[in-house]
């Protein structure tokens, strides 16, 4: 059986995951939204993701052959913690960071993609933003700030899709650095 973080940091199931994050769609509705990831590809990463109770079937209609389903997050499937990890090797992490920086590119590239017909991308009024920031923190502080970050966003993840407001997907990256390198 896979662990956790193995299950997670697939390409497919990553994306599945993030699709599904604050909504419930149907394997239909996946597949227009990720209509990169072949149909069988999606079944069989779904059933997965079921199997391992990381998505849960919300809801069912249909018979045979025909049945539609409803899928949506599980509490299970939230995000990795330090014990995810605890077992992992260096080279695990190197290949989980590889696999996470991918589906990062993978986005952009897609975002790309839906705007190629025009002479240039408007990354300012579509709120697209990427920056190293470096800041000077204690370990205290450096919690604090993550606290504060979460706050907020478990805040904005809990606002429904209307109208106004636009799914965006926000990504973070920490890693320390070393002023002496």
């Amino acid at each position: 059986m896979k662990s956790k973080d193995e299950l997670i940091l697939h390409p497919a199931r990553m994306r599945i995951l993030v699709a599904l994050a604050g909504r419930e769609l149907t394997a239909q509705q996946l597949a227009g939204t990720l209509s990169d990831i072949p149909q069988a590809t999606l079944y069989r990463q779904l059933n997965i993701l079921v199997k391992n109770k990381l998505i849960a079937i919300t809801q069912e209609w249909g018979r045979g052959s025909s049945q539609e389903r409803k899928y949506a997050l599980s509490a299970e499937s939230k995000q990795l913690t330090a014990s995810n990890f605890a077992q992992a090797t260096a080279a695990d992490h190197a290949n989980y960071f590889t696999m996470f920086i991918s589906s990062v590119m993978a986005d952009f590239a897609r975002y790309r993609v839906k705007h190629e017909h025009d002479d240039k991308l408007d990354v300012a009024a579509d709120g697209v933003m990427y920056a190293t920031i470096p800041v000077n923190l204690s370990d205290e502080e450096f919690q604090q700030l993550q606290m504060s970050i979460q706050t907020l966003l478990l805040s904005a993840t809990s606002n429904p899709l209307t109208p106004d407001r636009r799914r965006r997907l926000l990504t973070t990256i920490v890693i320390p650095d070393d002023p002496e390198a």
